[in-house]
């Protein structure tokens, strides 16, 4: 976990603001070539980065950041979240 005074850089990609306009449709996860390989699909990723704190991330392992970048996710959001902006 990273302290006050080496904050971990995934953490500070995030604009938490656009993740509340998530309707959890799952368009995000029906685009993602690895959302059945990995423990958390994109729509979980989003709904679980709205409500945990940045200390309980840990506990998730390390399929919360998987991902190969390849912007499915973000690209078949109507509402506009940046899911890939979570891993």
């Amino acid at each position: 976990m990273a302290s006050a005074d080496d904050p971990d850089p995934r953490w500070e990609r995030l604009d938490r603001t656009h993740m509340n306009y998530c309707i959890q449709c799952g368009r995000c996860t029906s685009s993602c070539p690895l959302a059945t390989q990995i423990d958390y699909s994109p729509r979980q990723k989003v709904n679980e980065e709205r409500l945990l704190e940045e200390e309980n991330l840990d506990e998730y392992g390390g399929s919360v950041w998987t991902c190969l970048a390849c912007y499915n996710c973000n690209e078949s959001c109507e509402q506009g979240v940046h899911a890939a902006a979570v891993v």
